[in-house]
């Protein structure tokens, strides 16, 4: 399954909603150093009830707009 995911990293808290097909997550992890794309990574995989080796970022590691696929 392909996601298309905004992130906001520096949240107050970690929260998914859904807008127009797109997940909007948000996280309370910085962006710095990759934090926020475990973070997400985490947080999809508790959504989802998958384990996180099965979620993958295929596209914007370094942007707010992702493509996760989940497998």
């Amino acid at each position: 399954m392909i996601i298309k995911a905004c992130v906001t990293p520096n949240a107050k808290r970690n929260d998914i909603s859904e807008e127009n097909e797109i997940l909007k997550i948000r996280t309370t992890a910085k962006a710095a150093g990759g934090e926020a794309n475990r973070s997400v990574i985490m947080i999809l995989s508790d959504f989802y009830s998958v384990k996180a080796s099965s979620v993958r970022i295929i596209r914007g590691l370094k942007s707010r707009d992702k493509t996760v696929e989940i497998s």
